[in-house]
């Protein structure tokens, strides 16, 4: 797997949940299974891990913490916490395209509070196909038959407005659009990062503060951007159509 410079919106619960968990190690990888050690106990999770159902899982590391990650027609990271003795995804993080109009689709959502199975690919349709959902809708029309760039809310905070911009056919046909981002009523533009928006399970409405993801080894690394350096300010962005 290859990993990649990843941007996302966590909210500052999320960042906090991920300090406070407790540590939890990897004591064996057997096969499908894999042993974890949580405060000088063992916890073995059969088939979580290996080829299942058209679907290639792995185990990876986010903040040099156990994680999943799991691929098919699209991506997905898992991040885990322990507590009462057990295992939990805390956060899902995918990254697809829509099988409708082909527009890039990168969301999450935390908090999730869901004990660790071998199922665990399968209920993450049930937030992947509502983000499918939403985004379905989009026309394309106006850049497939004109040529005219587009653009699309992705994000309603209304601190920090996010938008997902197609300025040519090559874009929408990788699926690599760039990314606009405005702050305190200015317009900045992202250029063809990987950026997610993440939610609380408990409030999707709550207000996100940014944050990137970004490849450290062979693990990936999370930095909160409270204070917004990593935002672009050097790129300045007009407007084009757009398209809700």
């Amino acid at each position: 797997m290859t990993l990649r410079y990843i941007v996302a919106f966590l909210s500052l619960t999320a960042l906090s949940n991920l300090a406070d968990a407790v540590e939890i190690e990897v004591e064996k990888i057997s096969g499908k299974d894999v042993t974890f050690k949580i405060e000088n106990r063992t916890l073995t999770y059969n088939n979580i891990i290996g080829e299942m159902d058209g679907f290639y899982r792995d185990l990876i590391k986010i903040d040099s913490k156990p994680s999943l990650y799991s691929a098919a027609d699209g991506e997905n990271y898992y991040t885990l916490e322990a507590k009462e003795n057990k295992i939990y995804i805390n956060c899902l993080y995918s990254d697809f395209r829509s099988p409708t109009n082909g527009l890039r689709i990168r969301r999450g959502v935390c908090g999730l509070d869901k004990i660790l199975d071998s199922e665990y690919v399968d209920w993450a349709f049930e937030y992947i196909n509502a983000w499918q959902a939403e985004i379905s809708n989009v026309d394309t029309t106006p850049l497939l038959k004109n040529k005219v760039p587009i653009e699309t809310s992705v994000s309603q905070d209304p601190a920090t407005k996010v938008r997902q911009r197609y300025s040519n056919l090559s874009d929408l046909e990788n699926s690599t659009p760039s990314y606009i981002i405005e702050v305190a009523g200015k317009c900045y533009n992202q250029g063809k990062v990987n950026l997610y928006i993440v939610n609380q399970k408990q409030s999707l409405e709550t207000s996100s503060t940014l944050a990137v993801i970004e490849p450290a080894g062979d693990e990936f690394k999370i930095h909160s951007l409270s204070d917004e350096p990593y935002i672009n300010k050097r790129t300045p962005c007009s407007q084009t159509m757009k398209v809700k």
